[in-house]
């Protein structure tokens, strides 16, 4: 910038990363990328950047004390980000192009994902121009598809509308023993299906 301090352009190619360090609550959070475009207003530093090319974006955590420990994962053709001046702490991210979001045991694909960091929400919607399949969620009680997801990630909290299709998955408890210490299969009785309203 004017100023000769302030960085206000960045071009970076091939074997791309950029590392954004764990503050406090907020976790570690690294992006690979073929290519990084980066600009930001004079005074204020870099804000925003696009990275493109087989991104793959994780979040990191460890557990302390009353923290759960975190480990995200997404992958995607393109990712657009908003930080705080400077190329800080990220508040959106913008995936185009055969997303894919693995947290845990839920995995979440669809032509976009729109994750608000700040409001701890992912909005999965199909995007003109953007190939991928879905929307679509899916965790170990349950797949949806419709034309848009509203997911909470912390809480796995989540909203559908339109063309909504879901399948609950039965929970089955863990087989006991039988008597005589033989291992008997898990009788109708007990197979439990999680609710929904």
């Amino acid at each position: 910038s004017p100023d000769g301090a302030t960085v206000t352009n960045l071009t970076a190619l091939e074997n791309v990363q950029v590392d954004l360090p764990a503050e406090g609550d907020i976790p570690a959070r690294r992006i690979r990328s073929a290519s990084l475009r980066a600009a930001g207003a004079a005074g204020q530093g870099l804000q925003n950047a696009v990275f493109e090319g087989g991104v793959d974006f994780t979040e990191t955590r460890p557990a302390t004390g009353k923290t759960a420990a975190l480990d995200r994962h997404a992958e995607s053709a393109r990712l657009i980000v908003d930080t705080k001046p400077g190329l800080g702490p990220l508040e959106r991210a913008d995936f185009r192009g055969k997303v894919r979001f693995v947290d845990g045991e839920l995995t979440a694909q669809a032509p976009r994902a729109l994750y608000a960091i700040d409001r701890d929400m992912l909005d999965l919607s199909p995007s003109d121009g953007d190939a991928g399949i879905g929307p679509l969620l899916n965790n170990r009680q349950l797949t949806v598809q419709a034309r848009n997801i509203h997911l909470a990630p912390s809480t796995q909290k989540l909203t559908a509308d339109t063309d909504v299709r879901s399948t609950i998955k039965p929970q089955k408890a863990a087989p006991g023993p039988a008597p005589g210490g033989r291992s008997s299969a898990v009788p109708p009785s007990q197979t439990h299906v999680p609710g929904i309203l």
